[in-house]
């Protein structure tokens, strides 16, 4: 395991907590944290 696998790990996780947010509270999560679908 190196820093990048892991950092990637990382990476691909919070995307996914993201989308999950995005489909349970949609626009009103974006508002709140200021996340945009595209850049999260």
């Amino acid at each position: 395991m190196t820093e990048n696998w892991l950092y990637q790990q990382a990476l691909e996780q919070r995307e996914d907590e993201c989308d999950w947010m995005d489909e349970v509270y949609g626009s009103v999560y974006e508002i709140i944290t200021g996340c945009e679908e595209e850049d999260c």
